[in-house]
């Protein structure tokens, strides 16, 4: 769990040595309020001074589902875990909250008028009831990786917003992206995290089970600001691939992905590293 701790240590040596829920209703209602992200990190080549941390808050839980997801979420320790990884490696302005909480629907969100990352309770448990219903021989590692990745998706929309980052195309794929790059992006000694490569497996495993949720597709959410679930699914299958498309061969091989998606892949994963690397690489905390 300390992946972003190497993948950001990494962005730091290359900065020295370079000079939101489920099926249709996942991305319906998957609320991430946006704040101003027009000003430019071109100046920001100092780094800041750290006067924020983030700060962990498991909220109470009444309904079932609710205290079912709360109880994942605080046996797992996860709010602790990833605030703790966020103050290791990044430099933030002001203190932000990372909060588990029940919402009354499964989602996840950024607020930037109270600077909080939600993590809903009903989204971790949808995830561990869809995995065990699939017949995920460990559906509570499954549910925590992919509530994992959607802790990162939630932190791209906030560090867009905090750190006001200049960006383009759709906030929700940049925000996806970071994810990826948080879980597949090689660490400080080279290598990718051990695990990082079975969340974002999972994370894709979900969004594929989540996709045949949706029903006729005449109803799906195309208006919406999120890709759509199956169009999730294979991209993160793309990433996955093109982190490492030696070592993950066989999600072509065994037409998951399609060859066609494939061969532009590798490239894909490195632009939008890359991109990120630019962007956050001026709020790094200094490797100690």
């Amino acid at each position: 769990m300390n992946k972003t701790t190497t993948a950001l240590a990494t962005l730091s040596v290359l900065l020295v040595t370079a000079g939101c829920g489920g099926s249709t209703s996942r991305q319906a209602t998957e609320n991430s309020p946006s704040g101003n992200q027009s000003s430019s990190n071109t100046a920001a080549t100092i780094e800041p001074a750290s006067s924020g941390r983030m700060n962990p808050r498991y909220e109470d839980a009444e309904t079932p589902e609710a205290q079912q997801g709360r109880q994942l979420m605080t046996d797992a320790k996860l709010l602790e875990a990833l605030a703790q990884q966020v103050n290791d490696t990044l430099n933030l302005p002001h203190d932000v909250a990372v909060l588990g909480k029940q919402c009354g629907e499964p989602n996840d969100y950024w607020d930037p008028n109270t600077n909080e990352i939600t993590l809903c309770y009903e989204d971790i448990q949808q995830s561990e009831h869809r995995f065990a219903a699939s017949g995920n021989p460990d559906p509570v590692v499954a549910a925590t990786d992919a509530t994992t990745s959607g802790f990162y998706h939630e932190l791209g929309h906030a560090t867009l917003a905090i750190y006001q980052l200049a960006f383009t195309g759709r906030e929700e794929d940049v925000a996806d992206q970071l994810s990826a790059f948080m879980l597949l992006a090689p660490g400080a000694d080279g290598k990718p995290y051990p695990n990082g490569v079975r969340m974002a497996t999972n994370t894709a495993q979900d969004w594929k089970l989540s996709a045949k949720e949706a029903g006729d597709a005449n109803d799906l959410p195309f208006w919406d600001g999120h890709s759509m679930d199956i169009t999730r699914m294979y991209n993160w299958e793309c990433w996955i691939y093109g982190s490492d498309p030696t070592a993950n061969a066989n999600m072509v091989a065994s037409g998951d992905l399609p060859e066609d998606r494939a061969g532009n892949c590798e490239e894909e994963f490195q632009n939008m590293s890359k991109a990120w690397q630019q962007m956050l690489g001026p709020h790094l905390k200094k490797p100690s």
